[in-house]
């Protein structure tokens, strides 16, 4: 259930893989759509693999949707730098990335601990090149 509450005046644009769900009955997408209504600069782009099929197979991560979010202007240029997420692979994750949208503090706010497995995985890539 979705709070009644008005999200963030920040504007953002959330990018989310619509191909890498790790359960058929996950929608990323159905989770975050009543997010994007309540902030009224926001915008939701659903998108193929945002990785690519052949890294996406390949992270140690695990299968699961990957976000990105960009801060941006009201004219949506970019004023920040993205944040990635995921992979999210459950219905509590997806609440957990809502919820930290809207509060829209991505500066002060780091991504919720469990959304961001992806940063092992790319630490541990930069070191073995």
């Amino acid at each position: 259930m979705t709070s009644p509450r008005r999200g963030t005046d920040r504007p953002f644009t959330v990018i989310v893989c619509s191909a890498c769900a790790a359960d058929d009955n996950l929608s990323v997408i159905d989770q975050l759509s009543p997010t994007i209504r309540r902030c009224p600069h926001a915008v939701l782009v659903s998108t193929a693999c945002v990785l690519g099929p052949l890294t996406c197979a390949s992270r140690p991560t695990g299968r699961g949707v990957m976000a990105v979010v960009q801060p941006c202007m009201n004219d949506r240029v970019a004023c920040g730098p993205p944040h990635w997420i995921g992979p999210i692979t459950d219905n509590g994750e997806a609440a957990a990335l809502r919820d930290w949208l809207e509060l829209g503090q991505w500066e002060n706010t780091p991504v919720p601990r469990h959304l961001s497995r992806h940063q092992l995985w790319i630490r541990n890539a930069s070191q073995s090149n």
